[in-house]
């Protein structure tokens, strides 16, 4: 077992950037990779470079855990295609003529002088005729010889001032919190945008009624409840993706009718997975395990979505300020987080805009927040929002796995439970 971290085309053809694959040397982890992921991704490998822990690696390399395999699409001039997989660069370079002194790097430790003639320098061994690995040379394999001691493999170059400088790759998540659970950003297509679209359909069906509430975010809980099922199964889990579809989407919408309903539609979600699993597959512990899965997918998005529409039933006031910390959260988070070198900036920035939401809130005390509860339930929506988003992460397979619809309702998976039963306290108390 290796961490396989794709770039350029081959993220593209796999699908995610990251994923644990199976597999003692690097061979067979590439060949793991090939067989799960097809021939668009197998084409791209043929013409990739690949590293192992920031070196390039053999093929027969072993690799563990805790160990990376990289794999570097042509880019800026690229690899040859190759059938086999050793990408051991030759680092032969000719013999040092008078002015290659000016070149020479620093060293740390001091030279010893010898006396006698310089020795004649040892030529490298070359590669294997059959590695397919280009030659390079000169000025080349210069700069792939100190590209060897940075611990991020290159993936491309940028031309400053007249010369090609190797661009390196995003940081490795070394914790397992950051590898497994942190967000990954999706920046591919018109994310703002949808956003604010969102942030408009929710408002809009706020305002409207208790029904385009309830219809909105049935249809939202049942697509994300499908994504997060049909991912879970392309990574080798059985699920039923259509029952956590309907069953998602049965659960939010039943937050119009009150919270029995809301139980009642959860308790026929379980039965109908474990029915539908088991006319599907043979074994016992396979039918388990798919209406486990598809229970998963299904009843933490709907749950979430029914409450929005319950807090919304409870008291409007309520229920806007719930989408305003949700969105200020999702809004600093995404914008800030999406270009920042660590998993912690974007939190960060969504704690501090609910924070000010707050304040707005408590200032023009929209009801049932006349004051202090403001800040409070500030301060439940600043824990709650990012939690959610790492239980979306424990929902899916792997933290970079593509759900969009997911991700839209991530930081509503804790808040919007603990949202309605405190407002239902709160508003108790005050009537």
């Amino acid at each position: 077992m290796a961490v396989l971290r794709l770039f350029a085309a081959a993220r593209e053809a796999a699908g995610t950037a990251s994923e644990d694959v199976p597999g003692a040397t690097v061979d067979e982890v590439l060949a793991a990779a090939r067989a799960r992921h097809g021939d668009a991704f197998a084409r791209v490998l043929e013409s990739s470079r690949v590293w192992c822990n920031g070196t390039p690696a053999e093929g027969g390399q072993a690799v563990g855990p805790d160990d990376e395999v990289a794999v570097l699409p042509p880019v800026s001039g690229g690899a040859e295609p190759s059938s086999a997989r050793g990408r051991q660069v030759s680092r032969d370079r000719p013999a040092a003529g008078p002015g290659d002194r000016a070149r020479a790097h620093p060293r740390r430790h001091r030279r010893v002088r010898r006396a006698g003639p310089p020795p004649a320098p040892e030529a490298a061994s070359p590669a294997p005729a059959d590695a397919g690995a280009p030659d390079e040379r000169g000025e080349a394999a210069d700069r792939l010889t100190r590209l060897r001691s940075v611990p991020l493999p290159p993936t491309g170059q940028v031309r400053v001032r007249g010369r090609d400088r190797p661009v390196s790759g995003t940081g490795a998540r070394r914790t397992v919190v950051g590898r497994r659970y942190a967000v990954v950003y999706d920046t591919s297509g018109h994310k703002v945008t949808l956003g604010v679209l969102w942030f408009v359909a929710v408002v809009g069906s706020l305002a409207l009624g208790w029904a385009p509430l309830a219809l909105l975010f049935g249809i939202a809980a049942g697509w994300a409840a499908l994504e997060a099922a049909m991912r879970s199964r392309e990574a080798g889990r059985a699920a039923e993706p259509w029952v956590a579809a309907l069953g998602g989407g049965a659960i939010g919408a039943a937050g119009a009718a009150g919270s029995e309903y809301v139980g009642g539609a959860i308790l026929l979600v379980v039965v109908a997975a474990a029915v539908a699993a088991a006319l599907t597959l043979p074994r016992r512990d396979e039918v388990l395990a798919a209406a486990g899965t598809s229970v998963l997918c299904a009843v933490p998005f709907g749950l979430a979505s029914a409450c929005v529409v319950l807090t919304r039933d409870l008291e409007i006031g309520a229920a806007v300020v719930l989408v305003l910390f949700a969105s200020a959260y999702e809004a600093g988070d995404f914008l800030i987080g999406s270009g920042a070198s660590n998993s912690v900036e974007g939190p960060l920035v969504g704690i501090l805009t609910i924070a000010v939401t707050g304040a707005i809130v408590a200032v023009l005390q929209v009801p049932p927040f006349d004051g202090a509860p403001a800040f409070t339930f500030a301060a439940l929506a600043a824990v709650a929002c990012p939690l959610g988003q790492l239980a979306c992460s424990a929902i899916l397979p792997a933290a970079d796995a593509r759900a969009p619809s997911a991700r839209r309702v991530d930081s509503l998976l804790l808040l919007a439970p603990a949202w309605a039963f405190t407002c239902g306290l709160l508003v108790a108390s005050q009537g």
